[in-house]
């Protein structure tokens, strides 16, 4: 996660672990001196900072709207339907801060890059999801 944050000029603040499992990325955020919160389908592991379960694909994330400096999700779009995305992608937006950051990885990224280089930078892309 260091280098992640050093590459995206992150130093601090309000991250969020979307998709956060066992809390691994979440952990190691928090030794960076981040204070974190981890969403999840369902609870994996204890201890796990401000842990929200519910539905990442159709929940409203619990989050309050522009309040993260680092939103991070880690091959968790990889476990949705294409339906679900457009929520997912919407809702990490939403609680992303006006020049907060987003990392997002995929097994499949061929496959994702487009779609999400898309939803980022081009506004027409926003009619063609509605």
């Amino acid at each position: 996660m260091r280098h992640i944050t050093q590459q995206l000029g992150v130093t601090g603040g309000q991250a969020v672990d979307i998709g956060c499992g066992r809390g691994d990325q979440l952990f190691a955020l928090q030794r960076l001196g981040f204070e974190v919160t981890g969403l999840d389908l369902e609870r994996s592991a204890d201890g796990i900072p401000n842990h929200h379960i519910f539905d990442v694909g159709a929940d409203r994330f619990p989050l309050p709207d522009a309040v993260m400096d680092l939103s991070s999700s880690k091959v968790t779009i990889d476990n949705l339907y294409m339906t679900q995305i457009k929520h997912f992608m919407l809702d990490m937006r939403r609680a992303t801060k006006l020049g907060g950051r987003v990392a997002l990885t995929a097994s499949n990224w061929r496959y994702m890059c487009h779609f999400l280089y898309l939803f980022y930078t081009c506004h027409a892309i926003y009619d063609a999801l509605d």
